[in-house]
C-alpha cells in the first residue's frame, strides 16, 4: 500500500485514477486551489483536500506551495494527471525528489512534446509523418501563406490546451486572418501558453486516434489504442465516447516517436489517419494522462496503478486488453456532444461502427458527490447555451459522423 499524493484538481480522470489506486489498496490525497464545491462534490477515495495554488495561473508558485506540503507531510509518491501540473511538476522535478518520487521525462523531452512547434520540428528529424505546418512565421507572410494552403485549415496555440480558447478552423483566407488575429489577440491564461503567432496546420478528416503509451527511460512499458468516435465539441477535442483497439501501425509509429524522445512517464499521442495518401498523421503530444482514461482503466489496463508499481520499483508488464470497448462520458461529453450534434444536424449521432465488447459509463452510484456536480455542470452549460462550438468554422460534411 502506498500513501500518494495527487496535485491536481478533482477531474473526472483524476478522480477515476484516484479511484483505481485506492481499490489496490493506496490512500490518495489531493491538493489543489481547494473551493467550497471541491469539498461539497468531493469523492469517497479521496482521504484529504489540500489546498496549493493552481499550477494554471502560476507554475512556480505552485511548486513552492507543493514542496512546502512534501515538507510537512511525507508521501511515497506524487502523480500528476492534467497538463498544467504535469509541466509544473515537470520545471520543478529536481526539487520535488528531494522529498518524494515521481514519474517525468527530461525536461527537454517535456519541452519538445508540450510545444507544438518542437513537437513538429522533432517529427521531420525522426520521420512522424504530420500535416502541413506553418510556424515561426512573420504576419507580413500570412497572405503568402494563406494562398498556398488547402483548406479548411486549424488555427491553434503552441502550447497549452483548451478547445474553447486554443483551437479556431479556417474554410478560406478570409476566416483564417479573422481567426488568426482572435487568437493572437487573447491574453494569456498561464505562464505558459503561447497565443501569440500560432501554429497554421492542414486539417486533416476522420477520426481521431490515440495511442496511450507508458514508458521507462525510453522503453515502452505499455500501450493501448482507441478512437475517439465522438468528441466534445463535435468537431474535435475531448473525447465523449471512444472504443478501445488493437492497432498495430499506430502502436509502431508511436512508440518510434516517443523512444525517440527518450521518454518516461505516460504520455497520449494523439494522430488522424490520412486517406489519401494511407498514412498516420500526428495531430500532438498530450504529455500526461488523458481525459478519457477510465476506459483504459475499465479495460484492464490502469496507468495510475502501473505508475505506482514503477514508482515503488516493481516490474510492470503489458497488461491484456479487449478491443471494441466502448465508454459513454456522459457527464458532460457525451450529452453535451449529442445536443451539438442535434442542433448542427437535426439528428444524433450513429451509433459506434464495430462490434462492442463491453460498454461502460461514467455512472458510479457508490461515489455519488462527483456524479451529482458533473451532472449539475452539465445542465448548467445546456440550460445556459454554453457550448464549446466552433461548428460554423468546419463544414458540416467534414464533421465526424
Amino acid at each position: 500500500m502506498a500513501n500518494i499524493l495527487v496535485p491536481d484538481y478533482a477531474g473526472q480522470q483524476v478522480i477515476a485514477g484516484i479511484k483505481s489506486l485506492s481499490l489496490h489498496g493506496d490512500t490518495c490525497d489531493l491538493a489543489w486551489d481547494i473551493k467550497k464545491t471541491d469539498q461539497l462534490f468531493k469523492s469517497k477515495y479521496i482521504r484529504e483536500l489540500y489546498s496549493i495554488p493552481p499550477a494554471r495561473e502560476d507554475s512556480d508558485d505552485y511548486a513552492h506551495g507543493l514542496v512546502e506540503l512534501l515538507q510537512s507531510h511525507p508521501y511515497d509518491m506524487i502523480i500528476p494527471f492534467g497538463n498544467d501540473a504535469n509541466h509544473a511538476v515537470n520545471r520543478a522535478q529536481d526539487e520535488i525528489r528531494k522529498y518524494t518520487r515521481v514519474l517525468t521525462p527530461s525536461r527537454r523531452a517535456h519541452e519538445i512534446a508540450y510545444d507544438k512547434q518542437a513537437t513538429a520540428q522533432h517529427c521531420r528529424e525522426v520521420g512522424i509523418d504530420a500535416p502541413a505546418t506553418f510556424f515561426d512565421y512573420a504576419e507580413t507572410d500570412l497572405p503568402a501563406i494563406a494562398n498556398n494552403l488547402r483548406y479548411p485549415v486549424v488555427i491553434k496555440a503552441r502550447s497549452g490546451s483548451g478547445v474553447k480558447s486554443g483551437l479556431r478552423y479556417a474554410t478560406n483566407q478570409t476566416e483564417l486572418l479573422a481567426k488568426y488575429h482572435e487568437l493572437s489577440d487573447l491574453i494569456h491564461a498561464n505562464d505558459h501558453a503561447e497565443y501569440a503567432n500560432p501554429i497554421i496546420q492542414e486539417f486533416i478528416p476522420g477520426y481521431v486516434h490515440d495511442a496511450c503509451l507508458l514508458l521507462e527511460n525510453g522503453k515502452t512499458l505499455v500501450t493501448l489504442t482507441q478512437i475517439r468516435h465522438l468528441m466534445y465539441p463535435i468537431t474535435g477535442g475531448v473525447g465523449a465516447i471512444n472504443y478501445t483497439t488493437h492497432d498495430a501501425k499506430l502502436k509502431e509509429v508511436s512508440i518510434q516517436l516517443m523512444e525517440s524522445l527518450d521518454w518516461t512517464g505516460p504520455a497520449e499521442v494523439e494522430f488522424k489517419y490520412d486517406e489519401r495518401d494511407k498514412k498516420y498523421k500526428l495531430i500532438e503530444i498530450n504529455p500526461k494522462l488523458w481525459g478519457t482514461l477510465d476506459l483504459s482503466i475499465q479495460s484492464g489496463v490502469s496507468f495510475p496503478v502501473l505508475i505506482r508499481d514503477l514508482l515503488m520499483g516493481e516490474k510492470v508488464t503489458q497488461p491484456s486488453y479487449d478491443a471494441g470497448n466502448c465508454y459513454y462520458f456522459l457527464y458532460p461529453q457525451t450529452s453535451l456532444a449529442r445536443l451539438q450534434s442535434w442542433m448542427t444536424f437535426g439528428k444524433d449521432n450513429p451509433p459506434v461502427p464495430i462490434r462492442i465488447t463491453r460498454k461502460f459509463r461514467d455512472v458510479d452510484w457508490g461515489d455519488f458527490r462527483p456524479l451529482l456536480g458533473r451532472f449539475l455542470k452539465t445542465a448548467a452549460i445546456a440550460l445556459t447555451g454554453n457550448l464549446a462550438n466552433e461548428t460554423h468554422n468546419l463544414p458540416k460534411e467534414l464533421i465526424n459522423r
